[in-house]
Order: structure tokens, then C-alpha cells, then sequence
């Protein structure tokens, strides 16, 4: 038994309207995430841990990739949202679309374009 897809419309709607927090949701887990295999690649080596180990200075280069990863994780969050929400009526697609468009959740509103079928936004969106 699954859920209703009305659920993921919904859980997708609130993420949209609170995508700033949702990001930083998503960059606090990574960074833990980044912290916890320092923790274990230092326990491997044997080496004594504390806060000065832990420090991680990233370099430009790193910080940017590191954005572009929780980008692109936030908006196959999202998309996959949308698909598990379908079908969608008109409504919905609206009300989806506007929330999106405040965004720069570019992949997203490709999607959101690609649903209300209007293609030749969603190629311009793309570019």
C-alpha cells in the first residue's frame, strides 16, 4: 500500500514554499555527512581527534562543487516529488508552478514547464 499522491503534493508544495530552508537542511546534512568520514578516515589512521582535526577549509573550487551537489540533490528531490504527486490537475499545476517560478530551481521548472506543456519555455529554460 502506498501513499496518496495528494501527500506528496503537499509535502512537495511546503518544500517549495520553504526552499531556502530545505537547502540548508540538505547543506547542514552533507557537511555532517563530510564531518563523519573525517571523524572515521582519522579513527583509521589512529590519530587523535578533536576540533582542530575536524576544521575542514575548503577550497573555492571544493566549495563550488559542493554547492552544485546539494543543488542538483534538492532538485531531484523535487522532481521526483512531482512525479509521485501525479496525476496533477490544472490547479495543482499552478499552484506547483507558482512557488517554482520564485526559485532557481532551474531543473524544476523545466519539469513543472515539460507538465503544463509548454515546451519552448522549458528549452529556454534549459539555456
Amino acid at each position: 500500500m502506498g501513499y496518496d499522491n495528494n501527500c506528496f503534493f503537499f509535502v512537495l508544495r511546503e518544500l517549495l514554499i520553504h526552499h531556502k530552508k530545505y537547502i540548508e537542511f540538505v547543506k547542514k546534512l552533507y557537511e555532517q555527512s563530510k564531518r563523519q568520514k573525517k571523524i572515521r578516515q582519522l579513527e583509521a589512521l589512529g590519530e587523535k581527534i578533536d576540533e582542530d582535526s575536524l576544521r575542514m577549509f575548503p577550497s573555492t573550487k571544493e566549495r563550488e562543487r559542493d554547492n552544485e551537489r546539494i543543488q542538483r540533490k534538492v532538485e531531484k528531490d523535487l522532481i521526483v516529488l512531482v512525479r509521485k504527486s501525479e496525476p496533477l490537475d490544472k490547479m495543482k499545476l499552478e499552484e506547483i508552478f507558482k512557488y517554482v517560478e520564485k526559485t532557481n530551481l532551474n531543473k524544476v521548472k523545466t519539469e513543472m514547464l515539460e507538465k503544463k506543456e509548454m515546451y519552448i519555455e522549458s528549452f529556454r529554460t534549459l539555456l
